[in-house]
């Protein structure tokens, strides 16, 4: 009509642009993103690492500085702890390195019934006995194998029955079992090192160290990555002991690592 604006809407090639620029901008986007997610995850992992360490101090006050008790040992044939072992009367073997809270008993059964009998183990020991407040404070949220918090609900509300595995590598070095007797940057607690799905932030992980102080170890070239297996050993996850499927120097890699970087957090 004479008089009137005439507008052109837009067409399907405008329309085209526009989705292929919203996808560029998001795909520039979701990086940063992700990045910003594993910050964040990363803080979590590292608070629930220093309620981890309050736990243990709490718990070796009360047990003449020995850390939580762990059946999952590692035999370790060095002289000081051969001399520790025969001065202090402990087992054999000493060290421990696990990620189990709760094993089977072995050689046990319920007195109720044939079923076996469990018992709490490591961690475990500080969520049975109230020095950690809860048991979600074991599951880190970036852990990316099969033993997620929610895996393991029907087992934690079952006080006394089931395996229960956690998302963090629990540690009794094997010079002592006295908590400070240790170099204050010995590693006592870091992300899972059974496999490579259990070691949660991959290009590195979250560290409690003796003196109850948490740090990042930065794993340079992801070499101690690279060397935990695909899988892990069939006796991972049992209460028959034995040794885990790593590399036996990852441990000494991070505890390296701790007392280059010392005086950092």
């Amino acid at each position: 009509m004479p008089g009137r604006v005439q507008t052109r809407g837009f067409s399907i090639i405008d329309l085209l642009v526009s989705i292929a620029v919203m996808a560029i901008l998001i795909s520039l986007l979701l990086p940063a993103l992700t990045n910003v997610r594993e910050t964040a995850r990363r803080v979590i992992c590292q608070g629930q690492a220093q309620q981890i360490g309050a736990s243990i101090q709490m718990y070796s006050h009360d047990y003449r500085g020995k850390m939580p008790y762990s059946c999952r040992f590692v035999e370790d044939d060095s002289r000081q702890a051969t001399l520790h072992r025969r001065n202090s009367g402990l087992p054999v073997m000493l060290a421990a390195d696990t990620m189990m809270s709760r094993v089977m008993a072995e050689g046990s059964s319920s007195s109720r019934s044939n079923e076996p009998a469990y018992k709490w183990d490591g961690l475990g020991i500080l969520v049975a006995d109230k020095y950690l407040s809860h048991h979600a404070a074991c599951y880190c949220p970036s852990h990316r194998g099969n033993h997620h918090l929610e895996s393991y609900t029907e087992e934690w509300s079952l006080r006394e029955r089931g395996t229960i595995s956690v998302n963090y590598q629990y540690r009794v070095p094997a010079e002592t079992s006295v908590l400070d007797e240790l170099p204050p940057w010995t590693t006592i607690l870091t992300d899972g090192l059974e496999t490579k799905s259990d070691y949660s932030h991959v290009v590195g992980g979250t560290v409690l160290r003796a003196d109850s102080s948490v740090s990042w170890y930065e794993d340079e070239g992801q070499v101690l990555y690279d060397s935990l297996p695909d899988t892990a050993p069939t006796d991972v996850g049992t209460g028959s002991g034995g040794r885990r499927g790593g590399d036996d120097d990852s441990w000494k890699r991070i505890d390296e690592y701790q007392s280059r970087n010392r005086g950092r957090r």
